[in-house]
């Protein structure tokens, strides 16, 4: 994945794009044209009872000594770190553009 991307799309019509019902009350959101690894950004996700849910979530798993974003597809399910988040925590990032 690109190291940066944009949104400028509002909550509702992410919400409409990616058949969003939930999350949507208490979330606010401002377009944004630099958004970086690290940062807390929305993502639509399946809740437990298997709905799609807009929430914030922070952009990479945060280690001790560094901030991990980025995988290769090829491989992802056989390489640890990223075996069980590729497989049970999947997300959608809405995003208008990518850049590097």
């Amino acid at each position: 994945m690109c190291g940066r991307y944009r949104r400028r799309s509002d909550k509702q019509r992410i919400a409409e794009a990616f058949e969003v019902g939930m999350g949507l009350e208490d979330l606010y959101l401002e377009p944004e044209d630099d958004i970086a690894p690290g940062s807390v950004q929305p993502v639509v996700f399946a809740n437990d009872s298997g709905d799609r849910q807009i929430g914030m979530m922070r952009w990479g798993f945060k280690l001790p000594e560094r901030l991990l974003f980025d995988a290769r597809s090829e491989g992802i399910e056989r390489t640890p770190f990223w075996k069980d988040s590729s497989q049970q925590r999947r997300c959608i990032v809405p995003a208008d553009a990518i850049f590097e």
